[in-house]
């Protein structure tokens, strides 16, 4: 083959570039990604506050009716459902909130898009599971390859508005020839969960007195905000790369 018609394989985003991407996005919107996320964490707060109690009474040997248990028995359920319900919308919202880029923007509108984006979204997420879980039933590997192949299903609907097959065989085709770069981010963001998730782990290893138990419930919170903060821009600025490089 001559040098006139070789091209070059364009590159990827660095890691690097990403995260700094996705701080900068969080760091500027920061009020307002805590808005959108505010209906998750106010019933999960409840719920883990309502553990955290039981937990609490039960070790001191107080008694608790049964009525009371039976309450808290389905509120638990209750607080359950609900979570996965705002989880799902929030994370909606703030995919919606991330593709406009416009920090003006309305959390009444991110939502009501958000309800109208649902059941796709809900229609995705169960292809996605089938197929991610047909693969790891097919030795784990097929798993692997067609979890990272089809992960950008979700944000194809967001931006692109393309719906179930269409969305997944987009992501596909995005992620062709550059499978491992971007598995290779994802494993970066792994490590980088990981190493957030050490204070806890230290905690949980040498601190045994009741404070590590509300250090630990706060830290949780704290934590799956955090973790919200960075891998959804980062996830989303991967998408982006991509189909800028193929588009």
């Amino acid at each position: 083959m001559s040098d006139q018609n070789y091209f070059p394989r364009p590159k990827t985003a660095k890691i690097t570039t990403l995260l700094r991407q996705s701080w900068i996005f969080s760091k500027n919107n920061l009020f307002k990604i805590f808005l959108i996320l505010l209906i998750v964490f106010i019933p999960r707060l409840l719920s883990n506050g309502m553990k955290l109690w039981l937990s609490f009474e039960l070790n001191h040997g107080i008694y608790i009716s049964d009525p009371l248990l039976t309450i808290y028995f389905y509120l638990d359920i209750i607080f359950f459902f609900l979570l996965i319900f705002l989880s799902v919308l929030s994370s909606i919202a703030l995919l919606i909130f991330i593709n406009s880029d416009d920090p003006t923007i309305k959390i009444s509108w991110l939502y009501r898009q958000s309800l109208k984006k649902l059941l796709s979204y809900l229609w995705i997420f169960a292809l996605l599971l089938l197929i991610i879980t047909l693969g790891f039933f097919l030795f784990i590997i097929p798993g692997i390859i067609w979890l990272i192949s089809f992960n950008f299903a979700i944000y194809i609907l967001i931006s692109e508005d393309l719906r179930g097959f269409a969305a997944l065989r987009r992501s596909r085709a995005l992620v062709k020839n550059y499978w491992w770069p971007t598995a290779i981010k994802y494993l970066a963001l792994f490590g980088l969960f990981l190493l957030l998730l050490l204070p806890m782990i230290i905690i949980e290893t040498f601190v045994t007195s009741e404070v590590a138990v509300f250090i630990k419930f706060f830290y949780e919170l704290a934590y799956s905000f955090l973790i919200t903060l960075i891998a959804t821009p980062y996830s989303f600025y991967i998408y982006q790369d991509l189909r800028d490089i193929k588009d």
